[in-house]
């Protein structure tokens, strides 16, 4: 919360959150990261925090990436499938 009131201060009122996903490490849904940016909102909005948080997630490039986009099992930013944060580890 702290975070958010700061960023509200700077002016921001729209963020991404970006977890990590698909690198073996983190097993992030889409699912699951939608149903916490719902909840991280509804707690800004009880806190009269004037900050939306958009769901995403930050993807590592593999083998079978454009598949698991298609079949929705890898969040793009704001889940609309137009864009994608990827990272390359290789």
């Amino acid at each position: 919360l702290e975070m958010c009131r700061i960023a509200e201060k700077d002016g921001i009122t729209q963020m991404v959150a970006t977890p990590h996903a698909l690198n073996g490490v983190y097993t992030n849904s889409a699912e699951a990261i939608i149903k916490e940016v719902d909840r991280i909102n509804k707690i800004l909005v009880e806190h009269k925090i004037n900050i939306k948080v958009f769901p995403g997630a930050d993807v590592h490039i593999a083998p079978n990436l454009v598949q698991q986009v298609k079949n929705n099992l890898v969040l793009t930013v704001n889940a609309n499938k137009k864009y994608i944060l990827c990272i390359n580890v290789y």
